[in-house]
């Protein structure tokens, strides 16, 4: 057995050695996890669609064996800790390093996959284009799985952009126009969140970080460029993840892909960015020596929780209020995971901010991370099943549908019951998690102004379940629709297994939260040297006591009288003044800048045609602006315009188109060495 030399906080000794650190198992299992849906890809891209059956099932068992494989790696860690490895590329190495939490974000992923997978060869069984989804299916996989488990920020940034590049082609999958516009805001709001996320990277290397998923150092640099490397981390993680106000893809995507597509963009996907916020506030920004840190250096991880925590409740409350507004089934289900990330965010806030004492908000985050992956991926496939034997999602055109799909609404009833918080299912643990970590914050943290947060979180969570109502009431419940009743019937058994899967697992986890609190979340707390006594506390004297059940039971019903005052005086669906839209400013914003362009344009043509003569003229006759005023030699400058060289104007004219090609040149060249970087990457990773 080889231990696994890694240095995740470099240190020197006083001689200038530097001291490495014994963290755990050296093994290539991660680097497997990783590699292997990549090469599984390629086979079923060879496979084509003339051997149909042998792709399914090398599909099948290529997901299957990325479930098994992460189980042997989460006993891995249990016994060593944290298990890692390396691979050689062009500049460096990708390093792969999985813990306790790496492996919690990798189980549900690979869950999630297998059902969607199977899910996928019922609904997409007739589809031209299946060999291309399962293909793209596995590249997103391995994306995924790479940010889960990098071990470096360049190796997370790698993957995090092949992830969010490789989803393109599932929101474009339809070919239809709105999928096709539904792309192009994809992608660009992804390769924003990129530039985002990549400056933040580097900033932290100015601040004294060596690129591992380690504290940064207390005192190098200072507060503003702290603060400025911690936002713009968060932000670019914030685009995937759909945080309010840059969630505006979300719903579109969801509406254009396919519908075991949108499971696993909603139920996998957006988790990568919680995964990188969830790393920016509990690993970057945090003390280097949590327990025994001193109040100054837990200040800025609180002061960064602290405003997570309220872009989270802004997240959940706008998140909630769109979905009431929908009438299509997906849409409704996109803008329900928008809020349920905000449920996300501020539990991962209220961790940062109690600093040491987080382990509820910490804990109550991670748990919904994986909750929503359940019940909200069950709710798709449970719409893509009433999609497929309907052939539309839109509310006011379905009802009845329990005669006829029961099994479908048995499911989808388990998954609702989850996301609504009902006792015995997995939201209401996590949701009380939350809850405990804001009353903490409101007591032992001293922030009173917490008291509106946690009334807005009850206001949203008893909104969640008028959405559920809607949702269930409106497809399952309602009058039955006169048009093709008799047509309709169960989904096939390839579309309930998977749905049944993850119904097991919803009721699993709220009967048995320990299973996930202590088997997941407890040894990745330990191991930063955080006490996670206060889940067992939360796991002793409020899960399912009195209270708790009251407090579930009060949010029900104000969530039931929520929507039945909406129904009884149709007060949803409703539209949203256009100003009031973030698309609305999105489109502004992007109208200004073409304008803005367009006129830099339009005037550099107009000088490049004027005679030198008269360009001199008028270039000697402008004044200079008043903030030269008192500048002696920038008037010299601004004076030094001869007047008597009638070539001026023509050398200025050359020198710009000079400048030009040569930006051209340069723009070409990086782009072709951007290209041998990805080639040389990919040999290494094959190799």
């Amino acid at each position: 057995m080889t231990w696994l030399v890694w240095p995740p906080r470099s240190s020197w000794a006083e001689g200038g050695e530097r001291r490495m650190t014994i963290i755990g198992l050296h093994s290539f299992l991660p680097v497997a996890l990783v590699v292997w849906p990549l090469l599984a890809a390629g086979l079923i891209g060879l496979l084509g669609q003339w051997r149909r059956g042998i792709r399914d099932g090398v599909m099948v068992g290529a997901v299957t064996m990325s479930l098994l494989g992460v189980g042997v790696l989460a006993h891995q860690t249990s016994q060593h800790g944290m298990v890692g490895a390396a691979i050689p590329a062009l500049l460096g190495n990708l390093s792969f390093v999985a813990d306790s939490f790496s492996v919690l974000f990798a189980l549900f992923t690979t869950l999630v996959w297998v059902t969607a997978t199977l899910y996928s060869l019922a609904y997409l069984k007739d589809h031209e284009g299946a060999g291309r989804f399962h293909v793209v299916s596995l590249i997103l996989l391995s994306a995924v799985l790479g940010v889960v488990l990098a071990g470096d920020l360049i190796t997370l940034f790698l993957f995090f952009e092949l992830l969010g590049l490789g989803a393109f082609v599932l929101v474009i999958f339809s070919g239809t126009p709105s999928a096709r516009r539904a792309g192009v805001k994809y992608v660009l709001m992804m390769v924003l969140a990129g530039l985002f996320l990549l400056a933040g990277i580097l900033l932290s290397y100015g601040l004294g970080g060596d690129g591992t998923l380690a504290p940064l150092p207390h005192d190098a640099g200072g507060e503003g460029l702290r603060w400025t490397a911690a936002l713009l981390m968060v932000l670019g993680f914030s685009v995937k993840a759909g945080v309010v106000p840059v969630h505006t893809w979300l719903p579109h995507a969801h509406a254009a892909a396919p519908s075991p597509a949108s499971a696993l963009l909603s139920g996998v996907m957006i988790k990568a960015g919680a995964y990188g916020i969830f790393r920016t506030l509990s690993a970057l920004f945090r003390p280097e020596e949590a327990p025994g840190a001193a109040a100054v250096e837990w200040a800025f991880s609180m002061e960064l929780g602290l405003g997570v925590l309220w872009l989270g409740i802004a997240t959940m409350g706008v998140g909630v209020v769109l979905a009431l507004a929908q009438n299509n089934a997906k849409r409704l289900l996109a803008y329900s995971s928008v809020s349920q990330m905000g449920f996300i965010l501020t539990g991962l806030g209220a961790g940062a901010f109690l600093a040491s004492q987080g382990a509820m908000g910490t804990g109550g985050g991670l748990m919904h991370v994986a909750n929503h992956a359940l019940f909200k991926s069950c709710l798709f496939l449970g719409v893509g099943a009433v999609l497929f034997r309907t052939g539309h999602a839109e509310l006011d055109r379905l009802g009845g549908l329990w005669r006829r799909m029961p099994a479908t609404f048995f499911f989808m009833l388990v998954a609702g019951a989850g996301i609504a918080g009902v006792p015995f299912f997995n939201g209401f643990v996590s949701k009380g998690l939350i809850h405990h970590a804001l009353e903490t914050g409101m007591g032992e943290g001293g922030m009173r102004s917490l008291a509106i947060a946690e009334i807005l979180f009850m206001a949203t969570s008893a909104g969640t379940v008028a959405v559920v109502l809607k949702l269930m009431v409106g497809t399952f419940l309602g009058p039955e629709p006169e048009e093709g009743g008799p047509r309709i019937r169960e989904a096939p058994w390839a579309m309930l297994l998977p749905m049944g899967l993850l119904s097991a697992a919803i009721l699993l986890l709220g009967l048995r939260p320990h299973l996930f609190l202590h088997g997941l979340v407890a040894p990745g707390l330990h191991s930063w040297g955080l006490p996670a006594s206060d889940l067992q506390y939360y796991l002793d004297s409020h899960y399912l006591s009195r209270p708790e059940i009251l407090t579930a039971t009060g949010t029900l019903i104000l969530g039931t009288l929520l929507f039945a005052a909406s129904r009884r005086w149709n007060l949803l669906p409703f539209q949203w003044p256009a100003w009031l839209g973030v698309d609305a400013w999105y489109r502004a914003g992007a109208q200004a800048g073409i304008e803005a362009f367009r006129w830099v344009a339009d005037s550099y043509e107009t000088v490049r045609r004027l005679p030198a003569q008269t360009l001199v003229r008028r270039a000697r006759a402008i004044p200079p602006p008043e903030w030269v005023a008192g500048q002696p030699f920038l008037d010299w400058i601004w004076s030094g315009i001869p007047a008597d060289i009638p070539g001026t104007a023509t050398r200025v004219r050359r020198r710009i188109r000079r400048y030009t090609r040569e930006m051209t040149g340069n723009l070409a060249l990086i782009f072709v060495l951007l290209l041998a970087f990805l080639a040389a990457l990919a040999a290494g990773i094959l190799l």
